[in-house]
């Protein structure tokens, strides 16, 4: 508000703030001058491509990570040194890249390059999260809860795992497990917006439920089974449930 010039690293962080209001737009300014002062700074690069994902700007978000993560090798070399070191930057770059693919629903090329990273790094918490993420996208609830189960071994305070775990154990029909699970989470994380989106889910899956669905068909003359008068189907149909009884 005062007009002074900031430097590189307070925008990052206002930037970063922002994303967590969640307010994108402003999100996306503040990046967008950290990133103009330091170029090659990799972490403020990949916020500044979920604050694009963030507006659903996904033909900005992913080729601005396609590029960042082929600007970073995966070994750095140094000379006079007998060993190579790994750039982590490029790993952190990649992971955040097949996640963001994963978040527009190309869940299988977003294991082509997740599944490689947990190998490589199969200790780091926050890589068993993000593949029990991707698992649970993909329809696997056991296999996610494996991963997210983990990721909590490895680090007690994994937020996401914590937060994906509730929703992978509603899945497999385990409740009571989840209840006890969510309570933890909104313990722990009251103001967090993912784990108040995960209360919602929570009032949404034990509340009363219904479901609507409307189907059109025409027979085909040309088939055997068909009739040759061209007979139309319809069908509607009309589902709907109590709110849970005592978790069940």
């Amino acid at each position: 508000r005062e007009g002074v010039d900031l430097p590189a690293y307070a925008h990052g962080r206002a930037g970063d703030s922002y994303l967590a209001l969640p307010r994108p737009e402003d999100a996306q300014a503040a990046l967008e001058k950290a990133v103009a002062l330091n170029p090659s700074d990799v972490d403020t690069r990949i916020l500044l491509a979920y604050a694009y994902l963030e507006q659903e700007r996904f033909d900005r978000a992913l080729p601005m990570m396609r590029e960042l993560v082929a600007s970073q090798p995966a070994w750095i070399e140094r000379a006079g040194v007998e060993m190579d070191q790994a750039n982590w930057k490029r790993f952190r770059a990649e992971m955040a890249y097949g996640q963001m693919i994963s978040f527009g629903d190309d869940n299988a090329r977003a294991q082509e390059i997740i599944e490689p990273l947990v190998r490589i790094a199969p200790n780091r918490a926050g890589t068993q999260a993000a593949m029990g993420a991707l698992m649970y996208r993909r329809g696997h609830p056991t296999q996610a809860l494996e991963h997210y189960d983990m990721a909590l071994t490895l680090d007690p305070r994994e937020r996401d795992a914590e937060i994906g775990r509730v929703s992978a154990l509603y899945e497999i029909g385990e409740i009571d497990a989840a209840m006890d699970a969510n309570r933890q989470v909104q313990s722990r994380y009251p103001k967090d917006l993912h784990a108040q989106r995960l209360q919602k889910e929570i009032w949404l899956r034990n509340g009363p439920m219904g479901r609507i669905g409307w189907v059109k068909g025409r027979n085909d003359a040309e088939t055997a089974a068909g009739s040759p008068f061209g007979i139309e189907d319809h069908r509607f149909n009309f589902e709907s449930w109590t709110p849970l009884l005592k978790n069940r």
